[in-house]
């Protein structure tokens, strides 16, 4: 009871430490990129935020935001501070102010040697994420970049300025994202130097995804580039051994033709469609929209993936179907989620989804908890963690981060990633070496299986010229005469004797009816194969404690968590039943433990009492010996239960000691 308390704290504080991981690594990535300082520009009648060159160290959030809602500012136009962008429309203008020094600044203009080019100026480098789901980026009055298209939009009238309207009703709205890096260019010569504004039009066909997917930056442009690339690295280096997992048990479940492996598949596949999808985010793409559905439908495939370990029912509710269903929908709605462009929507959708979502790892948790309880190993269980974890995340802590290494959900999905990896090869080398084990010694087990089949041959023949030549003549005929003789007695001690007959005619009826039930038992012919000894132990004791407790025994079992042999499950089953059921029914025990230990390939059963113990003389393990002839019993059990035993290459032996029985089994380990 203590090591299953011990075990289910121990997984609660694996869910509290994830928590807390999550939580840090999201406190630690909104604060690693500092803030460019804001400062004020002046115009007339208004003002704008603007960053100087001088205040941008490293890689910086550029966070002077000026926004014009609704409209496309013309380049020579002013966009005021009036609006930062904080609630954007479906359209409007983005304006940046990159300024030069002051005239007081100018004497510190060598702490900017690192930015100076060889074309006499200062260049900074801006990285723009991906702006939904159009836009067009203006340096000074160079058009840089036009990713999309615009709806009417005519950058002719921007350019150039020879095009008589700023509407061109040929041109239509097309959807496409694109990170985009932005050279700004300052002269180091103070006659010369001026600011660098950067404009952005933009316009998005869909009301929950507009503007910037994440923070603009800017500093040195080997820094920039250096932050950017590193994301897409680290997120392709992970995409990739996740496209290796899964290429890898794919090839195992069809070698093997097995679906053993179909939990670690489905967790390699939906950490590959995650982090690939956030990978070809960080690209050109003209389908941002599926992209996001997929990074959303991989949570859900994952929670789906956790629900497989789920048991099939519990009481007789289908907890695996049921909740597998709740995972299929949650991930049906995580992946149309983004294609839904009203906020009333969109907005049902994801809080369905939530609800489904949180339902489903509240089962996974709930029954993770009970399986830890009851001793179960945690082995793939640990992704259950991880996955709820992964879930809360998504939901919760959705946030873009400028480093991806700093997102707690990469590092889940590389947790999970490892622990599917690991435990998954080592499970399949322990079927491996198994099978091997049967490969190698297939010669040895057809001959072992032979002799045991000659051996049981022999002690059946024994036992059926035992029956015909002695049994068979007790028999004839003994019911029916004594049941007519004791009609014609009308002495008492005489009509005893006769109902003492009659109960030992009876009991050789039994004795048939034993011999008939060992001729339809076929333990030869039962293949052996690997079996977990102690679920069957355990299952077999919790059923017959009650006849313990009814008879006021105590009952122990001490076995290891897992201790898997090679054996015959219904052969195994008879022999405990048999030894168990002995000790319950004939051995006046108080006492009943049952335990087990391995020793050098061997696994040894042993089933102890302090009852009375065997009072015969004679091998109890030949047919029709009784360990108590006193209690009238056939004496075939024990023979039975030997039988079985040596048909799975064991042996069956007794011992009294120190006023203990002790029954030992040997079985082969796997």
């Amino acid at each position: 009871m203590k090591k299953n308390v011990k075990n289910l704290l121990v997984l609660i504080g694996l869910l509290l430490f994830c928590l807390a991981f999550s939580l840090i690594f999201s406190a630690a990535g909104r604060n690693a990129v500092k803030d460019t300082p804001v400062r004020k520009k002046e115009f007339e009648n208004a003002s704008a935020n603007a960053v100087s060159i001088l205040d941008v160290k490293g890689v910086m959030k550029l966070t002077a935001i000026n926004y014009l809602p609704n409209e496309f500012a013309e380049l020579g136009e002013l966009v005021s501070d009036e609006n930062d962008g904080a609630a954007p429309a479906k359209r409007g203008t983005y304006r940046f102010y990159i300024d030069t020094l002051t005239m007081e600044e100018w004497s510190q203009s060598d702490s900017l040697q690192n930015l100076l080019e060889p074309d006499g100026n200062w260049h900074l480098t801006m990285y723009i994420p991906p702006v939904f789901s159009a836009c067009s980026v203006y340096v000074q009055h160079q058009n840089k970049e036009y990713v999309g298209s615009i709806d009417r939009y005519n950058i002719e009238y921007y350019t150039s300025y020879s095009a008589p309207s700023e509407f061109d009703d040929s041109v239509l709205h097309q959807t496409a994202t694109k990170p985009l890096f932005i050279d700004i260019l300052v002269s180091s010569d103070n006659k010369y130097s001026r600011e660098c504004i950067v404009t952005i039009h933009y316009e998005t066909d869909n009301d929950n995804f507009i503007g910037f997917s994440g923070a603009i930056l800017i500093g040195e442009d080997a820094a920039v580039q250096r932050a950017v690339s590193q994301n897409r690295s680290v997120l392709l280096i992970g995409a990739i051994i996740a496209a290796a997992t899964l290429l890898f048990f794919l090839l195992i479940c069809i070698l093997k033709r097995s679906f053993s492996f179909v939990p670690q598949l489905l967790f390699a596949a939906g950490i590959f469609s995650a982090l690939f999808s956030t990978y070809l985010l960080l690209w050109f793409t003209t389908l941002p929209y599926l992209l996001l559905g997929i990074r959303r439908f991989s949570v859900g495939f994952i929670l789906f993936a956790s629900a497989l370990y789920l048991p099939k029912k519990a009481g007789k509710i289908p907890v695996l179907y049921l909740t597998g269903a709740v995972a299929v929908a949650a991930t049906a709605l995580a992946f149309l989620s983004p294609f839904y462009s009203t906020v009333s929507a969109y907005t049902a959708v994801c809080r369905s989804y939530a609800v489904l979502a949180l339902a489903c790892v509240a089962v996974i948790l709930a029954f993770t908890a009970r399986d830890v309880y009851k001793a179960e190993p945690l082995g793939l269980r640990l992704n259950s963690i991880l996955t709820a974890v992964l879930t809360v995340s998504a939901l919760f802590i959705n946030q873009p981060f400028s480093f991806i290494v700093l997102s707690p959900a990469f590092w889940l999905c590389l947790g999970m990633l490892g622990i599917t990896l690991v435990l998954g090869l080592r499970e399949f080398i322990s079927a491996e070496i198994r099978n091997r084990y049967l490969t190698t010694n297939l010669e040895q087990e057809v001959e072992q299986q032979t002799q045991s089949l000659k051996n049981v041959l022999a002690e059946r023949d024994k036992i059926l010229l035992y029956v015909s030549h002695d049994m068979k003549k007790t028999v004839v005929g003994m019911n029916g005469s004594l049941t007519d003789l004791r009609q014609n007695l009308s002495a008492p001690e005489l009509i005893e004797k006769v109902d003492s007959l009659l109960q030992k005619n009876a009991e050789l009826k039994k004795d048939f009816a034993d011999l008939a039930k060992y001729g339809k038992q076929n333990y030869v012919a039962e293949q052996s194969e690997v079996l977990n000894l102690s679920r069957i132990v355990r299952d077999m004791t919790d059923e017959l404690r009650p006849d313990c407790e009814a008879n006021g025994i105590i009952l122990t079992v001490t076995l290891p968590e897992n201790l898997n042999v090679y054996a015959k499950k219904a052969a195994l089953e008879s022999v405990l039943l048999n030894l168990i059921l002995n000790a319950i029914e004939h051995s006046f025990c108080s006492r009943l433990s049952v335990a087990a230990i391995k020793r050098k390939g061997i696994c040894r059963l042993d089933i102890i009492d302090d009852g009375r113990g065997v009072t015969t003389d004679k091998n109890i393990f030949d047919p029709f010996v009784s360990g108590n002839p006193s209690e009238n019993n056939s004496g075939l059990g024990l023979f039975l239960a030997k039988n079985a035993v040596e048909s799975m290459h064991g042996k069956l032996t007794y011992e009294r000691k120190d006023n203990l029985t002790i029954f030992s089994a040997t079985l082969p380990l796997a």
